[in-house]
Order: C-alpha cells, then sequence, then structure tokens
C-alpha cells in the first residue's frame, strides 16, 4: 500500500534523467574501430574516465570522451 508520501515513483522520471539529474556516457574508439561505452554516468564520473584515459594514454585508442545522453 502506497503511502500518501509516496507521490513519485521512478517511472515518472525521464528516461535520460536520474532523479532530475541528467546522465552521461563515456566512450573509447580502438584503431581497430571498436567502441566501447559506458553509459548511465554521472558528469563527475564521465570527467574522472576521461582524465584517467588521457593519463594513462593507452597505444590502441584513437579517441575517447564524453557526452549527454539525449
Amino acid at each position: 500500500m502506497k503511502q500518501a508520501i509516496d507521490n513519485q515513483t521512478i517511472d515518472m522520471w525521464e528516461p535520460t534523467s536520474h532523479g532530475g539529474k541528467s546522465l552521461y556516457r563515456f566512450y573509447v574508439e580502438t584503431t581497430e574501430g571498436t567502441e566501447v561505452e559506458w553509459t548511465g554516468l554521472t558528469l563527475t564520473k564521465a570527467k574522472q574516465m576521461l582524465a584517467y584515459t588521457n593519463q594513462s594514454n593507452p597505444s590502441n585508442v584513437t579517441r575517447c570522451g564524453w557526452e549527454e545522453m539525449k
């Protein structure tokens, strides 16, 4: 049984948001043309992943980045 205070449910949120906050994806493209992505990230986590990838500088990564999911 729902309580009076339970006036919001997960299905009321927009598909691309999480509690009203935007979600992001981080992607890595390799020299073979393969793209690997992580979705549903916070902006902080996406930026951390980008910084770590740039710091590590993997030899088989041609590009990487993050973007807001729409």
